[in-house]
């Protein structure tokens, strides 16, 4: 019968308790990070701090020949521009207030619409400020910046002038530019539309929460959801208190079995974590991305998004790192206690 027991405790644990267990830490520890103020709004603000030296590694993937795709010689001479240009690219986006505006204008807009949607405080409209981008990509710096570009390109002829004069009159979407520098009137009407049909499209403020939109009781499931979660937690536990139970008889027994099972999960699942982590890092970099990758957009594209990939995966795993931790101590801190119960039982014995 003791037998029976046992086996059947050791089923619970292993194919209900275990499983059960670990999705539910999982889901509380990627549901504690993505409803978090605070993941929000350091979004923008990692991606600044990652911005200067992703202008580089853009440069560079125009060069970067793969199977995929050649490099032509407009994309060497654009290349060899940025290169030579007095003001680079990225020493533009720290002067122009590009940086700025994500790690402060961004950055504050995300943090509140995250209280919001935690119920921390009251709905209320919450309005992102485009004015430092606009003035960065329609100010001095921005002619400072294009002017030196331009200046390292050679002057067009009668075809790529052609291409260039379709520009002012069509505006940018789907230009595709020669590598080469039109007189000074044409280029001026050129950056001139660039700035009117940027200047149409991005407004002074954006309205990113709408008070009226929302009321607090449509807001709290967000807040009610996070508890949710946690509380989930209690359903595996008590599949690991029955199964440890039926598995191991006995109090010293029980609280190591306990133990064990919190140090094995916690372990577990805390490598779980890191490798998926270090996998997402790893296959998210632009240049392991663009050798299977037949489009030079979705390389680019994944050059400038490849540190906020990783923060994300970073930030999501590190919540269920923190849970994973305090279950494995919890798992020590059982085995701990049940040898300290048993010497303390084994002294009274002694005495008595």
């Amino acid at each position: 019968m003791n037998s029976v027991r046992k086996f059947l405790g050791w089923l619970i644990l292993v194919f209900i308790a275990f499983p059960l267990f670990l999705g539910c830490l999982w889901t509380a520890g990627i549901t504690r990070a993505v409803f978090s103020p605070a993941f929000l709004s350091k979004l923008p603000i990692r991606t600044a701090q990652h911005l200067p030296a992703l202008t580089e590694q853009m440069v560079d993937l125009m060069e970067h020949e793969n199977r995929g795709r050649r490099v032509t010689e407009s994309d060497r001479v654009w290349a060899a521009a940025f290169r030579k240009s007095p003001y680079p690219l990225s020493l533009y986006i720290q002067e122009s207030g590009i940086i700025q505006w994500m790690e402060e204008d961004l950055s504050k807009a995300l943090y509140k619409t995250g209280e919001i949607w935690q119920g921390k405080v009251l709905p209320q409209d919450v309005e992102l400020s485009n004015r430092r981008i606009r003035e960065a990509l329609t100010g001095e710096k921005f002619d400072l910046f294009t002017k030196n570009l331009m200046d390292q390109l050679p002057s067009c002829d009668a075809s790529q002038r052609y291409l260039w004069e379709k520009v002012p009159a069509k505006g940018w979407d789907d230009a595709d530019l020669p590598a080469c520098r039109p007189d000074p009137e044409l280029l001026a009407q050129a950056r001139e539309r660039f700035k009117s049909d940027f200047l149409k499209e991005v407004p002074e403020r954006v309205v990113l929460v709408k008070a009226s939109t929302f009321s607090q009781e449509d807001l709290s499931w967000v807040s009610k959801l996070s508890s949710l979660t946690y509380l989930l937690l209690l359903v595996p536990l008590l599949f690991v208190l029955l199964g440890a139970w039926l598995a191991f008889p006995g109090l010293v027994p029980f609280l190591r079995g306990l133990g064990f099972f919190g140090i094995l999960t916690g372990g577990l699942s805390w490598l779980g974590a890191w490798f998926l982590k270090t996998i997402i890092g790893w296959s998210s970099t632009p240049l392991r991305f663009f050798e299977g990758s037949y489009d030079s957009g979705d390389a680019l594209f994944m050059t400038f998004f490849q540190p906020l990939f990783s923060f994300l995966a970073g930030e999501f795993f590190q919540s269920i790192v923190f849970l994973s931790t305090a279950t494995l101590l919890l798992g020590v801190f059982c085995v701990a206690f049940s040898h300290f119960y048993q010497e303390r039982k084994g002294e009274n014995s002694a005495e008595s």
